[in-house]
């Protein structure tokens, strides 16, 4: 006969859910999660997943609250009500929970019982509120013992919901760069949506500063592309979110990706010194020995080439050669630093301090290291980047012819960002202050206005 099924009661009281908030959950009516308490019907297979994750129980314990029969009215009768704590979902404050959902304690037995006391509450999964008043202080405080036990592991998360975003941030991290940030941004931003929800939910501590971790991640993604798609404002907004949640994590390496990524963004906005200070900020909080230890230095030292202050940036660019060389091994993906990516930086670097004849070698190293990686790890930005700082060098050197091929080279890159039409932007105004009489000039200024306007109305891909 229905009656009424105590322990998934339990499980909804003890998620601090009203039958209303968890048919809301489940998208169902409330006559339906009536009927699953009462033991009327039961759960279809295709809810009993997420079902279990609004309870923040497991798929086993989910099946094994089903499988108990229901208690009858009579069944109920024989034993005495228990007066329960209201909480977050519940109605009336104060009062005694309705017949329907009350839990209680057999009757009979030993009331100071301790052992009982604990084996019933753990069986019940209740609040400190079911402690029967009968029970002495020592079973009470073994029962509450045990309740704030179960809220400490207490979680809404599912088994694999971190292992999941740890995969995807992974792969959104090695896609970055061969994939367009139009497309990359809404799918990015969704997760990161998700994971918002996730943190204000019910989770653990320790999930919680995972979680915290995961939204710091995936918020220097969002800069990165908020950067390419020509919007340093929402970029460094990002930035500063990853720095939080980094920081409140305890991940000091999310902070200084976090810096990595500012830095970067200042530089190329024409804030020099507020770009130097990211990047040491950065670099006091990194720990040693890792990626993002080598990437804040070497952001450093060309913050410092930017500002013209070639003493420091050697300086730097040394500590940062020496900060790689003592890595285990070199990696890909957006938070990873390699040979390449050194070099790169090294002769934008030269670049700027105006020295193109020490940039040439290092712009073709960046392009070698690039042209030898596989199609999954292949860089195009930086290899754009670094036939720009090749077109300089020979602009500067006076050799325009050789810069025409480069020049082709860079505006035939598969992915152009907000970095690339900078840098390309600097080299045009240096054709038409050295070489306006030159065809190549004009046709690259009139290339480089249609590439500004067409990243000024980005398509992001819904």
């Amino acid at each position: 006969m229905p009656g009424k099924r105590l322990g998934l009661i339990a499980a909804r009281k003890t998620a601090g859910l009203s039958q209303e908030c968890l048919a809301e959950h489940m998208d169902v009516d409330r006559s339906t999660v009536q009927r699953w308490e009462s033991g009327q019907s039961t759960p279809q297979p295709c809810h009993r997943p997420k079902l279990a994750r609004v309870l923040g129980i497991s798929d086993d314990k989910l099946a094994e609250l089903l499988a108990d029969p229901p208690c009858s009215d009579d069944q109920l009768q024989t034993t005495p009500a228990v007066v329960t704590t209201p909480r977050r979902g519940d109605t009336g404050g104060g009062q005694q929970a309705e017949g329907s959902d009350l839990l209680a304690f057999p009757a009979g037995g030993d009331p100071t019982d301790r052992r009982q006391a604990v084996t019933l509450l753990g069986m019940s999964t209740l609040g400190t509120g079911a402690v029967h008043a009968e029970l002495d202080q020592f079973s009470q405080s073994a029962v509450e013992a045990m309740e704030f036990t179960r809220r400490a592991e207490a979680s809404h998360l599912g088994p694999r919901t971190l292992e999941h975003l740890d995969s995807v941030i992974s792969g959104m991290a090695a896609a970055y760069h061969r994939t367009s940030p139009g497309e990359l941004f809404p799918k990015v931003r969704w997760y990161r949506r998700q994971v918002e929800d996730f943190i204000a939910g019910r989770h653990t501590l320790r999930e919680g500063r995972e979680l915290y971790r995961h939204a710091g991640s995936l918020s220097i993604i969002l800069a990165w592309l908020s950067n390419d798609l020509g919007d340093p404002v929402t970029a460094e907004a990002h930035c500063v979110d990853a720095w939080e949640h980094g920081w409140q994590a305890e991940d000091h390496e999310i902070c200084a990706w976090a810096m990595d990524a500012k830095t970067t963004i200042l530089t190329y906005s024409n804030q020099l010194a507020a770009a130097r200070d990211a990047a040491e900020r950065g670099l006091k909080q990194v720990p040693q020995g890792n990626a993002a230890a080598v990437a804040v230095s070497v952001q450093l030292a060309r913050a410092y080439a930017r500002l013209g202050q070639a003493d420091q940036f050697q300086e730097i660019l040394k500590d940062a050669q020496t900060r790689f060389d003592q890595l285990d091994h070199q990696s890909s993906g957006l938070f990873s630093v390699h040979s390449g990516a050194l070099a790169s930086y090294t002769a934008t670097s030269y670049i700027w301090l105006g020295q193109p004849d020490r940039a040439i070698p290092y712009a073709k190293e960046t392009i070698s290291f690039c042209q030898d990686r596989s199609l999954s790890q292949r860089e195009p930005t930086r290899e754009t980047l670094a036939h720009l700082n090749l077109a300089q060098a020979h602009v500067d050197l006076g050799q325009p012819g050789d810069a025409a091929e480069h020049i082709e080279q860079a505006l035939n890159s598969e992915r152009i960002n907000s970095s690339v039409l900078s840098r390309l932007g600097d080299l045009t105004v240096c054709l038409q202050h050295k070489y306006p009489q030159l065809d190549m000039t004009k046709e690259l200024a009139d290339r480089h206005r249609e590439m500004v306007a067409s990243l000024s109305r980005p398509k992001l891909l819904e």
